[in-house]
């Protein structure tokens, strides 16, 4: 009687630590992706293009502005899967209106983010998010093939002021040849509950101490509560 009885308590005690384990909520990685309608974030872009392949035309052009996206729209696409439109609005400095300047899509599915950029779609997000995580981010479109992977996965960052407590960096291109000279760098940062908080892109192609690129830095500054 006493060994049924001891094996009844261990059984009842399995039971519960599996039930305790198996109702543990986990995240996989759409915790970082915007996806609610009317949402909204606005960044601000900073941008440097120079050029001294062409002199004596040698310059650098700077521009600053500010961009809106809102997610206005659900519908359904050719494939079956919701797709969000993203109206994308632009001004120059917060004193002006915005003014509507293209429209883009994003798709969250079952294992990855999709996201259709002047009609080139990337594949921003692969889940579950992982350190150990790679995917090819250009495999739906004719760019060359870049490897993305995870970095500094669930790590506090401070942008312009603000303290995001749980982050993702998406390292999406970071080369260097040092014979030639093209290099380039590219990654996202993703926020939890408001979607990418930070974009950083470089471009350089350099011959004979003659340089042109672009430096591009988009970084949120507001977003919907």
């Amino acid at each position: 009687m006493k060994s049924n009885g001891l094996l009844l308590l261990i059984i009842i005690v399995i039971a519960s630590c599996k039930t305790e384990t198996d109702t543990t909520p986990r995240q996989t990685g759409p915790e970082y992706f915007n996806n609610k309608l009317g949402s909204w974030i606005i960044y601000k872009v900073d941008s440097i293009v120079f050029n001294d392949f062409h002199a004596p035309l040698q310059g650098i052009d700077t521009f600053r502005y500010q961009i809106k996206e809102v997610i206005s729209e659900k519908f359904v696409n050719a494939s079956g899967n919701e797709t969000n439109r993203i109206e994308r609005y632009k001004r120059n400095n917060d004193t002006l209106p915005w003014v509507i300047n293209n429209i883009w899509t994003s798709n969250l599915l079952s294992s990855s983010v999709e996201k259709v950029e002047e009609n080139i779609r990337y594949v921003k997000l692969s889940f579950p998010v992982s350190s150990s995580k790679f995917w090819a981010g250009n495999q739906f479109n004719t760019f060359e093939p870049w490897e993305y992977s995870y970095r500094n996965v669930k790590t506090p960052i401070t942008l312009n002021g603000f303290t995001f407590s749980n982050t993702i960096t998406v390292l999406q291109k970071d080369s260097a040849d040092d014979n030639f000279i093209e290099k380039r760098f590219a990654k996202e940062v993703y926020a939890e509950n408001i979607g990418m908080v930070y974009k950083q892109l470089d471009t350089l192609e350099i011959q004979n101490f003659i340089k042109k690129g672009l430096y591009y830095r988009q970084t949120a500054i507001d977003w919907s509560k």
